[in-house]
């Protein structure tokens, strides 16, 4: 299956998500990871960007899917191929978490994910595409201490795809991400009884940031 007949499933497939929601939750975000891609034999310094919304079904309160779409940015460090580029795309993930824990206090919750990444870039004759597929499992603690949830938690994922360049380099190299754990904390704050603001910092396999604005409907 290409990745563009991938992504236009799992489109279709999130748009049912929502129909049998006892609950909707939606989210703008702003996220920033920092990895090193391993590019045929070299390892790659990498920034990823993005910018996109997330929908999250709550059929129950111990299941939730979710659907996200953003647009992306890349930019590496030591790429030839990359350099006085900034690549551009789209980014499609699809999610399903279980709460096997829920309570006044303390929520546990266990998830899995698969996200789809596609951009590209051109200099002064050279083209370069990176396609990457990103499937992970993770597990999460949310304290409740207020009007401030606190949160931990970790995710093991598998990165896998290409880097094909065309023009004064011409190749096509497999991509992958050898550190394959990561782990965040944060918090989200409550503005009122269904909206937040949230915060979170991701050490590991990817070193970032994430700040989002969220609402229950």
């Amino acid at each position: 299956m290409s990745r563009l007949r991938l992504a236009v499933f799992l489109l279709l497939f999130s748009a049912c998500l929502p129909l049998q929601a006892e609950e909707l939750h939606a989210a703008l975000y702003f996220q920033r990871d920092e990895m090193t891609l391993r590019s045929g034999a070299a390892d790659v310094d990498t920034r990823v960007g993005r910018i996109g919304f997330t929908l999250t079904s709550r059929y129950s309160d111990s299941l939730e899917g979710s659907l996200e779409i953003a647009h992306a940015s890349v930019t590496q460090d030591g790429n030839a191929a990359t350099q006085g580029m900034n690549p551009a795309g789209e980014f499609f993930g699809v999610a399903l978490r279980a709460w096997p824990l829920r309570s006044d206090y303390l929520d546990l919750w266990l998830g899995a994910d698969y996200g789809l990444l596609t951009v590209s870039g051109s200099n002064n004759g050279q083209s370069t595409e990176l396609d990457w597929d990103d499937a992970g499992v993770s597990a999460g603690l949310v304290l409740h201490a207020g009007r401030i949830d606190l949160l931990v938690g970790a995710r093991h994922a598998d990165l896998r795809g290409d880097e094909v360049a065309s023009g004064t380099l011409s190749y096509t190299h497999s991509l992958k991400l050898e550190d394959k754990t990561t782990y965040w904390g944060g918090a989200d704050f409550y503005v009122d009884k269904t909206g937040t603001i949230g915060v979170l910092a991701y050490g590991g396999g990817r070193d970032g940031f994430m700040l989002r604005f969220a609402r229950s409907f």
